[in-house]
């Protein structure tokens, strides 16, 4: 009875030890060359449920650069994939629904190309539907909503030629405003994000004269027009992205304007209402300034209960995620991924699940056929940590020495009854 007591034990001991490193379950397209994700949203079938996920991305297929829209299930399982050809140098900036009588009928996938932007519209199916140029370069459209939280149109923030401007776009992408912002004193301006408040848009425009810029944060009513300046400087932050919040908007990215142990640079969030900077957090986390950063509210009936901050961790080069609450202050460090393979560029949290989105670098001891795939990941939020290699190979030796001593405390028990 002892030694199957022992036996039992050792045996939770190598199942603990050898499922810390596999908690997270890893999908690849892996049809193409160079497959890379971008950004990730909830799918709908015909009958308005949500039954997965859709993904935009891209790949190499022989001489060809593909785009690619693929949709999942939430386990993983690929439903349908559709492709098309891009330019190598075309960007992708996002992916977004499209709507017909205030209900959702499709996705929408934009592509930036060299002074102009080309609008993608899919059906639910992933049917290709329409394509519409438009004849600047966009670098931010959201979708906007009306007091019924339905999408109403959406706004983009751009470059047109020298200029900055601001647009509005019905539900049938036909622009019902556009305001360009000329500046007589600076040789280029731009809009770079845009976020929309109760009764407002929340714009980060840079300016520029020779090879110095500066970049502000201005606040513009729903018809266009420039209300007022909320913040004239960033020279204390090396990048800014904007959220929204409950009560106004964040404005985050990396500073380096911190003191820290290790590393140089970190995380930084500041609240704004519409009429003033409210508050601001500083990370104490050395974050890589050089990698994707992202703000992503959780909303719950469509109010905004926290935050997640994704960024790369400059000091050990692991992914992590945080859990903050609506004061931007750490909750819960909820993941930290130590992996030299993968390179992630966008996730989603639902139910306590994270669905990461990026690509992943094939071992060359694998003998993949491919050497750069698609990754999409599920993670549970309450696995916290996966464990690094040193960390795994330490858990396999200490489970060593205990089968060891076990297997000689049976062996002199055994030496005793033969006695």
């Amino acid at each position: 009875m002892k030694q199957k007591t022992i036996l039992v034990i050792i045996g939770m001991i190598l199942f603990s030890c050898f499922s810390v490193s596999a908690k997270d379950s890893i999908y690849s397209i892996n049809q193409y060359s160079k497959e890379k994700l971008y950004a990730i949203e909830d799918s709908y079938n015909a009958s308005l449920e949500n039954d997965g996920l859709v993904m935009v991305g891209e790949a190499e297929d022989k001489e060809e650069t593909k785009l690619i829209l693929v949709k999942y299930s939430k386990k993983g399982n690929k439903k349908w994939i559709y492709t098309t050809t891009k330019r190598k140098e075309d960007t992708i900036l996002d992916l977004l629904y499209t709507t017909s009588n205030q209900q959702i009928d499709g996705y929408l996938v934009v592509v930036k190309q060299e002074k102009q932007t080309i609008l993608y519209k899919f059906n639910l199916e992933g049917e290709f539907v329409w394509e519409k140029v438009a004849t600047f370069e966009i670098e931010k459209i959201i979708e906007t909503k009306n007091t019924n939280h339905e999408i109403d149109g959406y706004v983009a923030v751009g470059k047109k030629e020298k200029n900055a401007f601001l647009l509005h776009y019905d539900t049938e992408f036909n622009i019902e405003w556009m305001i360009n912002d000329q500046n007589p004193n600076y040789e280029q301006t731009s809009m770079i994000d845009v976020c929309e408040t109760e009764n407002s848009y929340a714009v980060i425009r840079k300016k520029m004269i020779g090879e110095t810029s500066s970049i502000e944060v201005v606040l513009f009513n729903k018809q266009g027009q420039e209300i007022k300046v909320l913040k004239d400087s960033l020279e204390q932050q090396d990048s800014a992205y904007l959220s929204k919040s409950p009560q106004g908007f964040i404005l985050y990215g990396v500073t380096s304007e911190v003191k820290l142990e290790k590393g140089e640079k970190s995380y930084y969030l500041i609240h704004f209402t519409e009429e003033e900077e409210d508050w601001e957090v500083i990370g104490n986390t050395p974050v890589d300034a050089t990698k994707k950063i992202l703000l992503l509210p959780e909303e719950k009936e469509n109010e905004i209960e926290k935050y997640f901050l994704f960024y790369r961790n400059e000091s050990d080069q692991t992914t992590e995620v945080l859990k903050l609450n609506l004061e931007g202050l750490l909750e819960k460090k909820i993941k930290k991924i130590k992996s030299d393979y993968y390179d992630f560029e966008s996730l989603m949290v639902q139910n306590d699940i994270l669905y990461l989105v990026g690509q992943i670098h094939c071992p060359e001891e694998d003998e993949c056929d491919y050497d750069e795939n698609s990754l999409f990941l599920i993670s549970d939020e309450d696995v916290v940590i996966e464990v690094p290699d040193k960390d795994s190979k330490d858990f396999l030796i200490i489970t060593g020495i205990i089968i060891i001593i076990a297997c000689i405390g049976i062996a002199i028990k055994r030496k005793k009854k033969l006695r």
